[in-house]
């Protein structure tokens, strides 16, 4: 037998999903095919590309899911690989991380909804000296995108997403949402825990605050804010 197991799924962007084989040993894989991938639930995966990467021990299966799809998938061993200390073909066994063997991966989930911004809540006017709250809500839920990654810089961060037009309002802290549910406005002062600053880039939400804590006396002139494309991705699964 040829042992291999499954590990940590990998979701990156553009819908593609690395899904890590590690076998026992140094084996040569000669095609995908020793792997068999399955729909579970939801979107069938017609159309769904996929391609096995790796060599000596480490492999990968590289799924590319087509847009605006959401299911889960499993992957089964199907074929036989040839292992080098041997020099001779075995067959591919899954095993768990108790290195009992499965029939199968768990359901690997996907999800490549394209997220759409459904309120843009923005106060009409800024009061000198106030708070100044805007409300994203997209639909379905969404991370925010990596701007050291998208824009290539080290110092890049999430206001890099935004062009601000008018008045200088200072730096602005971004919160998502914990229960996803609207709140009432205007929002406390106190954000408790229905609102977090952190895992921004892990964790799914539908609604987002980017909040100014304290407009300057000297603000001077209208105030607006355009979202660039990329500021979010779909959900992470």
């Amino acid at each position: 037998m040829a042992n291999a197991t499954i590990g940590t799924v990998e979701y990156r962007d553009g819908g593609v999903i690395a899904v890590p084989v590690t076998f026992a040993e140094n084996v040569i894989a000669p095609s995908k095919s020793v792997f068999r991938v399955e729909s579970v639930s939801g979107d069938a995966l017609t159309g769904v590309e996929y391609r096995l990467i790796g060599q000596n021990t480490a492999f990968a299966l590289i799924f590319e899911m087509p847009p605006d799809r959401k299911g889960s998938f499993r992957v089964s061993a199907n074929g036989d690989v040839f292992k080098v200390s041997s020099r001779g073909w075995d067959t591919v066994v899954l095993k768990d991380g108790n290195d009992l063997t499965i029939d199968h991966s768990e359901p690997i989930p996907y999800n490549t909804k394209i997220p759409v911004l459904k309120t843009f809540d923005i106060p009409a006017n800024y009061i000198r000296g106030q708070r100044f709250d805007v409300i994203l809500q997209y639909m379905p839920a969404v991370t925010l995108n990596d701007p050291v990654t998208h824009f290539g810089a080290r110092d890049a961060t999430y206001l890099d997403f935004f062009i601000f037009e008018g008045a200088d309002l200072g730096i602005p802290t971004i919160y998502r949402k914990t229960d996803n549910t609207f709140p009432e406005l205007p929002i406390a002062e106190n954000l408790g825990t229905a609102w977090t600053d952190q895992a921004l880039q892990t964790v799914d939400a539908t609604i987002y605050l980017i909040r100014w804590a304290a407009v300057a006396n000297d603000a001077t002139g209208i105030f607006n804010m355009t979202i660039k494309p990329k500021f979010v991705r779909g959900p992470v699964s």
